[in-house]
């Protein structure tokens, strides 16, 4: 199950429905998740919760399903 915050906020990402938010949804299957998307996306991710993802984390950030685990290995959900 993915964490509301986080499917709202990916929903807002990409204009999707938040119930539509899984964990399996990714680049690539999302229509707009390219290199800006993904960049508009973890801006909005480090403003919602308040953290921030170092160069390294980024690139790995490729599903909501690894955005929901490096939130909570943070400590953000």
């Amino acid at each position: 199950m993915v964490d509301v915050r986080l499917a709202q906020v990916v929903a807002g990402v990409f204009q999707l429905d938040s119930r539509e938010i899984s964990p399996e949804l990714g680049i690539g299957a999302i229509e707009g998740w390219d290199s800006l998307g993904h960049l508009n996306l973890v801006l909005r991710l480090e403003d919602a919760f308040g953290i921030r993802f170092t160069t390294e984390e980024i690139p790995q950030l490729t599903s909501v399903e690894q955005i929901q685990k490096s939130l909570v290995e943070k400590g953000a959900i």
